[in-house]
């Protein structure tokens, strides 16, 4: 009977027999992620799916009661908008952004209306964006996978949002679409005035510091020298050998501090503290256990009272 399958379903899956009976609108993996991610199992491909659904059920609910900041990413036209990198330095001029490094990534996108969501993609992936252009319900998202490096992180940020100017209004992106996203990426956080006279004499000692200044990755800054013609292949070439036979691939020398994502823990706070839901109202809305409420959103945990010992 489908009310026993509904019951069965509930207890195995560990989710509310309203969750099963929630209209979900369908929402596709992003064409960008099967371009990078082709190894990748259809099992797994099926869970992240699956859970990014999820995700934007709830976001959905969650967005109706909180006003986020106005979504500003530009979009731009194929014909109109030459190279990958001649756009990112186009949307930094049009952001007002400074010139040199940008210090605080995560702010700066989510003042502009991107919402940023950590994740653990249980596997290599390093992130996806969604963004809907036809439809105001949902702001550009960006899920990133929460257990990479921070200098992999902003550099993933970038290039999903690159994803975000470039391609998710188009009905057919281009077949180098990967590799427009890492130019652009390359130029947003790397502008080429702003970095080239710091790459004279470079070795792997001023590629860490470079690092610690530009909150890139020492191997990003290197293939950007590369892309900018400031070393020769010769020195390039020498350079990731060095690199790679002091297993820089496994973890850099050096780590820059984290960034936090504050969007997405500002509507959970808003839920609880001006809006007075439970932790039990929130599972109710969301169609989910007090328990995955939790996981899928730590900052929903109880911090324990202190208790004053006599």
């Amino acid at each position: 009977a489908p009310q026993e399958l509904l019951s069965a379903l509930s207890s195995v899956l560990d989710y509310p027999e309203s969750f099963f009976l929630e209209r979900m609108a369908f929402h596709h993996l992003p064409v960008t992620f099967f371009r990078k991610k082709q190894s990748l199992s259809v099992k797994k491909k099926k869970k992240i799916h699956a859970k990014l659904n999820v995700y934007l059920l709830h976001l959905k609910k969650l967005l109706r009661s909180v006003d986020i900041p106005e979504n500003r990413v530009p979009k731009i036209e194929i014909p109109k908008r030459g190279s990958a990198y001649e756009q990112a330095e186009i949307v930094r001029a049009h952001w007002n952004i400074p010139p040199g490094p940008i210090k605080h990534l995560m702010a700066l996108l989510e003042s502009k209306g991107v919402l940023l969501i950590p994740f653990d993609f249980e596997s290599d992936v390093d992130g996806l964006s969604v963004y809907d252009v036809t439809s105001d319900a949902l702001p550009p998202i960006i899920v990133y996978n929460k257990n990479m490096p921070n200098c992999r992180i902003r550099f993933t940020l970038a290039h999903e949002f690159a994803h975000h100017v470039l391609h998710h209004h188009q009905i057919l992106p281009s077949s180098d679409c990967e590799k427009e996203a890492n130019e652009f990426a390359a130029a947003f956080l790397m502008p080429e005035e702003d970095l080239i006279s710091s790459l004279k004499r470079l070795d792997l000692r001023v590629l860490a510091d470079l690092k610690k200044t530009w909150r890139v990755s020492m191997k990003a800054l290197l293939y950007r020298a590369k892309e900018l013609s400031a070393i020769s292949e010769h020195l390039f070439r020498k350079l990731i050998k060095e690199y790679s036979t002091l297993q820089f691939n496994r973890g850099e020398p050096i780590e820059i501090e984290p960034e936090y994502p504050k969007l997405l823990q500002q509507t959970i706070s808003l839920h609880f503290n001006q809006l007075s839901y439970t932790h039990e109202d929130l599972s109710k809305v969301l169609s989910v256990s007090t328990r995955e409420l939790s996981l899928m959103y730590p900052m929903c945990v109880e911090k324990p009272r202190l208790r004053l010992v006599l």
